[in-house]
Formats: C-alpha cells, sequence, structure tokens
C-alpha cells in the first residue's frame, strides 16, 4: 500500500544526499524534480515512480514515468479525444487534443493518480525527441541490428502501455500523436505542427486542422 508520509521521508533524504553531492546513477532523480515531488505529495497528486536503473516504470496508478527525461505519460495513449466515431475512434484535431489534455484528471482514462485539470498536457517537440532520439542515436552505433530501434520500444517501452481501442498494438507505421506546439513558436507558421509516429520514431509535418491524429498527454509533476 503507498504510504504517503514514508515516501516524503524518502524523498527528503535523497534530496540531503544531493545537497551533500552524494552520487547516484544517470537516472537518479534530480534536486529540482525531489522537491516537485514533495510538494505534489503535499497537494495530493501522486509523485514520479522509480525503479533502480530502469528508464520507463509502470506507476500502478495509471501512468508510466520515464526517468530520463522525468515526463509522467499516461498508460492508455490516445484515449482522450472526440473522434468522428467516440466509440471506435479516439483522433481528433490539435486544437480539440490540446483542450482534451488539459482536462484530463484523476478518475478518466484509468487514472487513479490523484491529478487534476491543468496538470496534464501534450508532450512538446522536444519532448518527443528526447524519448526518441537518445535510442536512435544509441542504436546508431550498432549497424549490425537493422531493426534496433522498432526492437527498443517493442521490448521497453510499448508493453508498457494501452494502445488506442482501434489498434491492437503499437506495430504501425501510420499511428501517429500530435505534439503540443502550434507553428512551433513561430508566428509564420501557425496552423502547422507535428504529428510523430512512435513505432518508427518519424516526425511529419502537417496542418493542425488537417487530417486528425491522437493525443498522448504527459505531466511534469
Amino acid at each position: 500500500m503507498f504510504n504517503k508520509n514514508v515516501w516524503i521521508t524518502l524523498m527528503v533524504f535523497a534530496l540531503l544526499a544531493i545537497l551533500n553531492n552524494v552520487s547516484y546513477s544517470d537516472t537518479r532523480p534530480s534536486l529540482q524534480s525531489l522537491q516537485q515531488q514533495i510538494k505534489d505529495l503535499q497537494e495530493g497528486i501522486d509523485p514520479p515512480c522509480w525503479n533502480g536503473g530502469h528508464r520507463f516504470v509502470d506507476c500502478g496508478n495509471g501512468t508510466v514515468t520515464d526517468w530520463y527525461t522525468g515526463l509522467v505519460w499516461l498508460k492508455e495513449a490516445g484515449c482522450i479525444g472526440v473522434g468522428s466515431d467516440p466509440t471506435n475512434d479516439s483522433r481528433t484535431s490539435h486544437s480539440d487534443a490540446v483542450i482534451a489534455a488539459a482536462q484530463l484528471k484523476s478518475g478518466i482514462c484509468g487514472l487513479n493518480d490523484h491529478s487534476h485539470p491543468g496538470d496534464w498536457r501534450l508532450p512538446t517537440l522536444a519532448e518527443w525527441k528526447a524519448l526518441i532520439d537518445p535510442i536512435k542515436q544509441a542504436c546508431a552505433k550498432i549497424p549490425s541490428i537493422p531493426n534496433c530501434y522498432q526492437d527498443f520500444m517493442k521490448r521497453d517501452f510499448f508493453p508498457l502501455f494501452i494502445p488506442p481501442k482501434d489498434h491492437q498494438t503499437f506495430d504501425d507505421s501510420f499511428l501517429a500523436f500530435w505534439v503540443l506546439e502550434d507553428g512551433l513558436s513561430n508566428p509564420m507558421q501557425m496552423g502547422v505542427t507535428y504529428v510523430v509516429i512512435p513505432n518508427t520514431g518519424q516526425f511529419i509535418f502537417v496542418e493542425s486542422q488537417g487530417s486528425p491524429s491522437y493525443a498522448w498527454p504527459v505531466r511534469k509533476r
């Protein structure tokens, strides 16, 4: 059973250790993340979870933590959305995806993390790249494994998540998810953004109000 007081105590000890320059592994939580976790616990929201040196950890509350980026991902990928057929298709426009992600909270899409509206959002382009690029860079060093990226994702990432309800798996080169930005912070590019295909690690430039895609929300706390 999750004991909030015990977790706060552990976070305080870890915070003190960092302040005293104690060395941990590369997956150790940062000073800022530990401070945020203590604040989150005091406010009631579940913190990111941690499991030794594993990069991706199923927290058991409808979320998965990526300790490399510090992001907490919704376990039910593509759960939210306003597709043309809500019983079968949760794809949506970019603007609707942004709104739906911001309204996500505990009790929706399998969440039991005590989160509130405003805690969740779509991942930024940089956050998607922080997920995908290190894996591709590592795989580039071992060209003898031609499907290294896909093999890694199938083994270490996708099994922790539930694919959109109209897909049996994530093994689909057309399964695309929105990034947060519209215009990519450039006023001259308003109305265009990227979608991401996690299975291949591709980033595709599209019109924001073009073909609908899926929303895969994250939170940083």
